[in-house]
């Protein structure tokens, strides 16, 4: 018998092959497709957060430098009513450990309601300690300084100091103005805690009317909700949150607002 030899295996280049250049042409098109989609959809979500950053940023109002306002209950008084005064510490952002304030009156419109000098001073809660409270009816001066204690860190937004009450003695326009010179350290002050330099640049006087017979009209001087830059304790830039209790004369529900959250204090949003 005769043998035949296997004809020859013949492969042909590409036929039949799952890994062919026409496959994979054809593969690589939806893959390119989505991969591109995927790099446009990233590309404009942080375009997006860039933008929304951008414009936070640009609402915040920008860190400032202190202010202390005399605020009264009322705009005009009847002779012999009780005149009470609001003390209200803006710190611009900052984080303070302190502050002192020296006023000056006119002792024949005003007088003290209290035969001691403490007593026609009510201190608030954002400085924890009143080392000072100084009245000179004669001469119409007031010296008070407020302190935080050790272990707090500070005080840092909008926030009230302490109230004063006096007796309006007789008619006619008077003022109690606020003392102070820019970056000194024997008048009002307000000292920042990582520098325990006076940060003041601002001062409000109570200025009001006292007739025989004029209505006791109400005085609402309010604090509108705004959102602040601030600086924390260690330096670092965040927006500010406060709440109603710090302030009563507040117009909305909190002094400063932070979106990210409700907690108290100054909340850092870069690092």
């Amino acid at each position: 018998m005769e043998t035949q030899s296997a004809p020859p295996l013949i492969i042909e280049q590409g036929s039949n092959q799952f890994f062919s250049s026409k496959r994979i042409s054809k593969l690589a098109k939806p893959f390119f497709v989505i991969l591109i989609a995927i790099i446009l959809v990233e590309v404009f979500l942080a375009f997006k957060s860039l933008t929304v950053k951008k414009a936070t940023a640009q609402k915040l109002k920008p860190l400032s430098e202190a202010t202390l306002s005399l605020i009264p209950d009322k705009v005009s008084y009847k002779k012999d009513d009780s005149v009470f005064l609001l003390i209200r510490v803006d710190t611009g952002g900052h984080n303070t450990v302190g502050s002192d304030l020296s006023l000056k009156f006119d002792p024949s419109y005003l007088s003290l309601i209290e035969a001691s000098a403490s007593a026609n001073f009510l201190g608030s809660s954002i400085y924890s300690d009143f080392p000072i409270v100084k009245i000179d009816k004669a001469r119409g001066t007031i010296q008070i300084s407020g302190i935080v204690s050790p272990s707090i860190s500070g005080f840092n937004g909008i926030g009230v100091f302490g109230e004063l009450a006096f007796k309006a003695l007789k008619t006619g326009h008077t003022e109690v103005s606020v003392l102070s010179k820019p970056g000194g350290t024997t008048l009002s002050t307000v000292v920042e805690a990582k520098t325990a330099k006076n940060i003041l640049g601002q001062v409000k006087n109570a200025d009001f009317e006292i007739s025989t017979t004029a209505p006791s009209s109400t005085h609402v001087t309010c604090n509108t909700r705004v959102e602040r830059s601030c600086l924390d304790n260690n330096g670092q830039l965040g927006s500010y949150w406060c709440s109603t209790s710090t302030d009563p004369f507040a117009c909305k529900s909190g002094c400063f607002q932070d979106k990210m959250s409700n907690r108290v204090g100054c909340n850092v949003i870069s690092q």
